[in-house]
């Protein structure tokens, strides 16, 4: 059975693609990661243990929850620019999508660690085009998969072209998951509304200054012995992970 990694939310689209890679023959290792500015981890673990209760612990496993606050910061390069020269150097994007995007680097960059600290082959996870976050419109996808591609990762996003919601809500009953979410609340990111939607102006800043200032950072990060070595030493519990 081929192992895949899971950046596990706790909500109905990460549920969902835990789903369909069971349903696909995957045994499906839940991961998920702690930005330091979220609430409701408690309800994370217990949508966790429905899935394993649904499908058994021989088709998904949920592995613990990491902190990964300290590698976001390491991905704030411009946090310290003026407005005007971030506009001037990398072009245009919002502050919510800044940090989204330090936050999901950190995530992609922890699993691609630990899915090779385990001999995982794949990392998956629930993005979706139409929820309107910039991380997750195809440009910074292919980044990411890039990444991954880089260190001999492969990347599926099962639920990623599903733009019905009700839709979704049916797909999960046909699995006989009810449909609740158990995903916290995020302080920091918001996707885009309707009087702020995603354009390429914000997508095409977005990715610059991925390119520039973060992906060189994970690609160092990567490199080093030393974030190897904390990577080996994460102990993994049921309710969370905690170092050694």
């Amino acid at each position: 059975m081929e192992e895949v990694l899971l950046l596990y939310s706790g909500g109905l689209d990460s549920m969902l693609s835990a789903c369909y890679l069971a349903a696909r023959g995957y045994h499906v290792n839940l991961i998920h990661f702690d930005n330091g500015s979220s609430t409701g981890t408690e309800m994370i673990i217990k949508g966790a243990k429905r899935l394993e209760e649904r499908f058994g612990s021989e088709k998904i496993t949920y592995l613990g929850i990491v902190p990964i606050v300290g590698v976001i910061r390491c991905f704030h390069k411009i946090k310290n620019l003026k407005c005007s020269d971030i506009l001037e150097t990398y072009g245009n994007t919002t502050i919510s999508q800044y940090q989204c995007l330090a936050c999901r680097s950190a995530m992609y960059w922890y699993a691609a660690m630990i899915a090779l600290e385990k001999g995982i082959p794949t990392i998956a996870e629930g993005a979706r085009k139409s929820q309107q976050f910039v991380i997750e419109q195809p440009p910074m996808m292919k980044e990411y998969e890039k990444f991954l591609s880089s260190q001999g990762l492969t990347l599926l996003t099962p639920v990623y072209h599903l733009d019905d919601d009700y839709e979704r809500i049916c797909q999960l009953e046909r699995f006989r998951m009810e449909p609740i979410a158990y995903e916290g609340k995020c302080l920091l990111g918001h996707y885009l509304e309707e009087d702020h939607p995603v354009d390429e102006e914000i997508i095409d800043g977005t990715v610059k200054i991925f390119q520039e200032t973060i992906l060189p950072k994970m690609n160092q990060l990567a490199n080093s012995e030393i974030e190897k070595g904390i990577i080996r030493n994460l102990e993994y519990h049921q309710k969370k992970v905690k170092w050694h």
